[in-house]
């Protein structure tokens, strides 16, 4: 029997999950996480009190924010650092 896990696509249908959508990395956690709740990139810049170009390049992988950073985006987003450090090293938001 195959166990691997499904996910509804387009149209309510079942669709694969592969190794590739499971291993997305930190920031692009950060970004499916923004989308997610729907927040714009300029507000969870002005929030964290850096520019919309910095945290572009956060998203894209090429900078990475500082710890005092990352705890003003778990805010941001409603989450305490530990959580938000949990969602973004792989875990599910339950």
């Amino acid at each position: 029997m195959d166990r691997r896990p499904t996910a509804a696509g387009r149209g309510g249908q079942d669709r694969d999950i592969s190794r590739e959508d499971e291993e997305v990395g930190l920031m692009e956690s950060m970004r499916l996480l923004r989308l997610k709740f729907r927040k714009k990139q300029t507000a969870i810049a002005e929030y964290v009190g850096v520019s919309v170009n910095t945290y572009r390049r956060w998203e894209a992988g090429t900078a990475e924010p500082s710890f005092s950073q990352i705890r003003k985006l778990a805010e941001a987003f409603g989450f305490t650092s530990y959580r938000f450090f949990k969602f973004l090293c792989g875990g599910r938001l339950h």
